[in-house]
């Protein structure tokens, strides 16, 4: 019967490789290992980024914000996330700033899609799960989402003091029974000019469903003073 002697594959490598030079070696080793070092690095990157993401999903929700249908610069989005987290004197290994960017397409359009639904139903579903402190948009979101009852009245979220500074520039919403104040108009604001692209004016809204309006009057300040 023959006999076979086992060999490990680091033996057959190192007696291939014995005679080679570093370049030739280096060659050797792309050549018939490439596949196994790729799937290395891809599991390795994999790994981190699940790993990074359990981190991040268990921080608690400092302040969230959204903006809808309006385009932000990237210095803008800086200012919004990491530098209001800054100005909060939050904890970046327990807490989190969030900032979603949502498209609410005009549902009485033609190119109206599942596609644009199911992007409709993330936003309500965002807002009414309470991850949204304040939202960001243009006149056809505010509409849409103040007849969904999203938005809380600016008196209930915000001081007195503050909403007098922007006197005619509040909006109102109508129900069957009252009018409420639910949105302001900020268009004008240094910040909004620099940084929030759109064809329309710009108005924030807060939901006040997240446990967080004691920071909403300190949000519209900060807006307020950039630049300053």
């Amino acid at each position: 019967m023959a006999t076979y002697e086992k060999v490990s594959w680091y033996r057959r490598l190192k007696n291939d490789m014995k005679d080679m030079t570093f370049k030739e070696k280096l060659g050797h080793l792309w050549e018939y290992y490439k596949w196994i070092a790729i799937t290395a690095v891809v599991l390795i990157i994999a790994t981190v980024s699940v790993v990074n993401s359990v981190i991040e999903n268990s921080k608690e929700l400092a302040y969230g914000g959204m903006v809808v249908n309006l385009t932000v610069t990237d210095e803008g989005n800086t200012y919004l996330k990491e530098g209001w987290f800054e100005a909060l004197e939050g904890d970046p290994k327990e807490q989190k700033i969030e900032l979603d960017t949502m498209y609410l397409p005009n549902m009485d359009q033609p190119t109206f899609s599942e596609t644009s639904r199911a992007n409709v139903t993330k936003i309500t579903a965002m807002i009414t799960a309470g991850h949204v402190d304040y939202v960001l948009a243009d006149a056809y979101a505010v509409h849409y989402l103040c007849s969904g009852g999203s938005f809380s009245a600016l008196d209930e979220v915000l001081p007195e003091e503050l909403l007098a500074q922007f006197e005619g520039k509040l909006v109102t919403y109508e129900d069957d029974e009252k009018t409420y104040l639910v949105a302001i108009d900020i268009s004008e604001l240094p910040f909004v000019k620099k940084h929030i692209m759109s064809p329309d004016k710009v108005y924030i809204a807060f939901p006040g469903n997240t446990g967080r309006t004691e920071r909403n009057a300190a949000f519209v300040q900060y807006l307020m003073n950039w630049g300053k």
